[in-house]
């Protein structure tokens, strides 16, 4: 799982922390060297630097053990023999069952989180990605744990230091926190190609609009350094870390963007959003329809899941126009337009 995917997970383990009142482990499957030291997780790595589960008193990690050659080929040897003899999915329940069982004794509750089991996808083809039905992918998540979802809204946590270092930014580039605008105009193409992407010329029109109404409300541009970058806008591309660009996002009055990692970001900054929406998923099945406005087509062959070949010529995304979305970003900056100026830090939403 990505940056969405670790996003929806502290959704759950929120919901698993509260209703247990215990702490979450979170780890990595084990191998065959783990399982034979007593361990139901993968000794040699930790998720404590992940840029999401950071800080996050509800979690804990666990210690590391540098694992030697010989170890880690037997590793390597015991996952390929569970892909050729058909084994994995046994393996996979099994730790399902031992993560539970084991739980139950202990003072957390010990998550493999790469276990395919709590995924929100039922199966991969050649082609297309199966989803799983029952609910919002992280309703589906929380599944194996006999909880209920109360708030899908992920969360990060930051320290001071953090806090004062995104301030600092905004002011070098001459940004009022709650009167600027963030924008990612592009999409990852790891799995679905460009799918889920809208044109960009078409985000290039939507910014030049929105420049013309609102020339006191600067769009600052958010993504990696390889991005293609728009005209008229405050370039952050490649200039920040995740943590550092989800604080941008918590002091921003809008974020504009499509089914993304930085939309779940917005969600967990409560950040309003606009998202342009296609059709390898549907809105309920992985957005935040309480919180963003959401513009989706909702075309007949949706949610197709497929892995970057659309032989409907992208419908779900090319008929969304400049002049809906423009509409719709217009009726939130618009009230940023007109909110009284405050200083960097007032009403700071990052945890």
């Amino acid at each position: 799982m990505g940056l969405g995917g670790h996003l929806m997970w502290t959704a759950v383990l929120r919901t698993v922390t509260e209703e247990t009142g215990k702490s979450a482990l979170v780890t990595h499957m084990p191998g065959l060297t783990d399982l034979a030291r007593g361990r139901l997780y993968r000794g040699d790595v930790s998720l404590s630097d992940d840029p999401i589960f950071r800080h996050n008193p509800r979690l804990a990690f666990n210690e590391t053990r540098a694992k030697t050659a010989a170890e880690r080929r037997i590793d390597r040897l015991f996952f390929a023999a569970l892909r050729r003899d058909g084994l994995k999915t046994a393996y996979e329940g099994f730790l399902l069952r031992a993560t539970a069982r084991h739980s139950r004794t202990k003072r957390y509750v010990l998550v493999n989180l790469d276990n395919p089991r709590y995924s929100y996808a039922a199966s991969v083809l050649d082609d297309r990605m199966i989803w799983k039905t029952g609910g919002h992918a992280a309703d589906i998540m929380a599944r194996p744990f006999g909880v209920v979802v109360r708030d899908r809204g992920g969360e990060m946590h930051f320290d001071d230091e953090e806090r004062q270092a995104a301030r600092h930014r905004l002011a070098e580039r001459g940004m009022t926190p709650g009167r600027y605008v963030t924008i990612d105009p592009e999409t990852k193409t790891e799995y679905f190609g460009d799918l889920r992407g809208w044109p960009f010329e078409r985000w290039q029109a939507l910014v030049d609009r929105l420049r013309q109404r609102f020339a006191d409300v600067p769009v600052v541009q958010l993504g990696l350094d390889r991005s293609r970058r728009l005209n008229g806008v405050v370039d952050l591309c490649g200039q920040t870390s995740v943590r550092e660009v989800a604080l941008v996002i918590a002091e921003a009055g809008l974020f504009m963007g499509t089914e993304s990692g930085l939309m779940h970001v917005a969600r967990a900054m409560n950040t309003e959003a606009l998202i342009l929406w296609g059709g390898v998923t549907l809105p309920e099945f992985a957005g935040y329809a309480d919180r963003h406005t959401i513009i989706c087509k909702r075309v007949e062959c949706a949610p197709c899941g497929l892995l970057g070949r659309c032989p409907n010529a992208h419908k779900c995304m090319d008929t969304i126009t400049v002049e809906e979305a423009a509409v719709a970003a217009e009726a939130v900056v618009e009230q940023l337009a007109n909110r009284p100026r405050r200083a960097a830090g007032d009403g700071d939403r990052g945890q």
